[in-house]
C-alpha cells in the first residue's frame, strides 16, 4: 500500500505506519454500515488530525523560514 504512494521515504516509516494504524482504529470504532456514514468517520478523523496539529508545537515559524538558506537564495535571485 505505502509504495505506491509519490514521495514515500523508508526513514518516515513509523510514522506512516502510526498514521495507518490510527486511520485503521479510528473507522474500526466508527463501525459504519453504508458509505455516508463511512465519509462522515473520515470527516471526523481529518478534523481530529487538524485540532491535533493545531495543538502541536511548531518548530518552523515565519523568521526561521526567511532563514532558511535554501529559501534565501530563492528570494535573492528573484530581487
Amino acid at each position: 500500500y505505502l509504495f505506491k504512494h509519490a514521495g514515500f521515504r523508508l526513514k518516515y516509516l513509523q510514522h506512516y505506519l502510526n498514521f495507518f494504524t490510527y486511520r485503521h482504529n479510528q473507522l474500526i470504532l466508527a463501525d459504519s454500515k453504508n458509505k455516508k456514514e463511512q465519509l462522515k468517520a473520515k470527516n471526523d478523523l481529518i478534523t481530529d488530525l487538524y485540532k491535533r496539529i493545531q495543538k502541536s508545537t511548531k518548530q518552523v515559524n515565519y523568521q526561521t523560514f526567511l532563514n532558511d538558506k535554501g529559501i534565501t537564495d530563492i528570494l535573492e535571485k528573484h530581487r
